[in-house]
């Protein structure tokens, strides 16, 4: 079961990196989707190694929308705080102060 979290301004903040640590313990796979390039990794594959996140979950879209990567993995949610990006991707949640909710309610759904 997979859940999808955005980079920047999103996994690399304390509290969202936590949420991401506590889905893992209950037995969620996370992955990172970026609109980065690959060449700018390392401060993506710092925070997936601090938390535990697998390499072959790290989504660099470069150009190409969020969108289209998203569609050849089967997610549960894809967490992120641009609001271009929530409106484009079936299931994102915009990260506010009810994402935690709005999270809890998509993994309650499946």
């Amino acid at each position: 079961m997979i859940v999808s979290f955005d980079f920047d301004g999103t996994l690399d903040t304390p509290k969202i990196k936590e949420y991401a640590k506590e889905l893992m313990s209950r037995g969620y796979d996370v992955h990172i989707t970026t609109q980065r390039p690959p060449t700018l990794f390392k401060d993506v594959f710092e925070v997936a190694n601090s938390i535990g996140v697998k390499l072959e979950n790290i989504h660099f879209c470069g150009i190409q929308s969020k969108q289209y990567v998203l569609e050849e993995v089967d997610y549960i949610f894809h967490l992120d705080n641009s609001d271009e990006a929530c409106s484009t991707i079936p299931r994102a949640i915009f990260l506010d102060d009810n994402f935690r909710n709005n999270c809890e309610d998509a993994l309650m759904r499946v």
